[in-house]
């Protein structure tokens, strides 16, 4: 029930308002009065006041007036001054304290309707109005906070597609066919590592080292696609990038075994693999689910490399050498067998070579 306030010690002062309130046929309200401002002030806190009507003869009625309007919680409270009289002297003091408006003593039967029911109105609205917002406000934080979520689980590339579709008010990201380079890099021995660790520590360990990854791969305009288990598959619009990346991944991964040997921890080494060829990007799954990902024998292929590179090397297709413009020395070239195809593949061992080049 919303509350009127009256402070006065006059008793005759809530019978005259007694009557204007039986013209209010929606709204029901509850007159309180109160003698003082001390007083006043615990009900403030356990009532949801509508309106005050402030008796100007109370003491400390402007103090208090000008206190509430300077109160973040009840500036919006409308203050109706009861002034002994309508002079300049009285009118003026109970504005500058910060009332909504004023009413003689005289008058107050006569008048109070007409200059209560706009304030009630306006603090009613104001007070819907507040909450309305608090509740948008809410749901934005909500909103925000979930948005960032899902925003770290998906790759880069998704959420800045999705996000340009959204724009335009498509509900599909559609397939295209590119040309990219994919990273592919896999842990050395990881699954037999783990084996001698708790689950915490694993996530631990890989956490650590995906740390060093994912703020290398981004920094080199690069986008993780995703990880899997212990192995990861990035994507790059540029090979000269994805090889930038990729020696520096192996770089970084030197300074993190350092601190892990004088932990008496075994190193960790990547294996990697890089190719640049076409790709299809595409949806894969059903109509409550999708996952747009990377479809093609350019995947394949740098996932193949991978499993042939040394660990802590990093092997290149002869593709993505000519992509980034790369002069390797002949003895860093090889030849493999393409796994599941009679076809062989030109490949070079980079790392030794580019590790002081970036």
């Amino acid at each position: 029930m919303k509350t009127i306030l009256i402070i006065s010690k006059d008793n005759k002062i809530k019978l005259k308002f007694d009557t204007c309130m039986k013209n209010f046929k929606k709204e029901v309200f509850e007159l309180i009065q109160v003698p003082s401002t001390v007083t006043a002030e615990n009900i403030l806190f356990e009532r949801e006041i509508t309106l005050i009507i402030m008796d100007w003869e109370v003491d400390g009625a402007a103090g208090f007036t000008e206190d509430l309007k300077n109160d973040e919680m009840f500036r919006l409270v409308p203050v109706l001054a009861l002034l002994p009289d309508c002079s300049k002297e009285y009118i003026s003091r109970a504005m500058l304290s910060g009332a909504d408006t004023y009413l003689g003593k005289q008058t107050a039967s006569a008048l109070s309707y007409l200059v209560i029911r706009p304030l009630v109105k306006n603090n009613v609205l104001n007070s819907e109005l507040v909450n309305k917002l608090s509740q948008l406000q809410e749901q934005a934080i909500h909103d925000f906070i979930l948005l960032d979520l899902i925003k770290k689980y998906i790759p880069k590339t998704i959420w800045d597609l999705a996000n340009s579709y959204a724009y335009e008010r498509k509900i599909k990201i559609p397939e295209e066919e590119l040309e990219l380079t994919i990273v592919f890099a896999d842990i050395k021995e990881f699954t037999k590592m783990a084996h001698s660790l708790k689950p915490i520590e694993v996530i631990k360990t890989l956490n650590s080292v995906f740390q060093v990854v994912t703020k290398i791969i981004y920094d080199n305009h690069g986008d993780i696609d995703k990880f899997i288990g212990d192995a990861f598959l990035a994507v790059f619009e540029k090979a000269e990038s994805a090889v930038k990346a990729a020696v520096l991944v192996q770089k970084g991964l030197e300074g993190l075994n350092r601190s892990r040997v004088q932990e008496k921890l075994n190193p960790i080494l990547f294996r990697i693999g890089i190719h640049t060829g076409p790709i299809i990007r595409g949806n894969v799954g059903g109509n409550q689910r999708f996952d747009n990902t990377l479809i093609g024998s350019t995947v394949n292929i740098a996932a193949y490399l991978e499993s042939s590179s040394k660990a802590g090397d990093i092997l290149i297709s002869e593709d993505t050498r000519k992509k980034a413009q790369l002069v390797i020395p002949a003895e860093y070239k090889r030849q493999v067998q393409l796994k599941g195809s009679n076809s062989s593949a030109i490949v070079y061992q980079v790392y030794e070579v580019l590790k002081n080049s970036y």
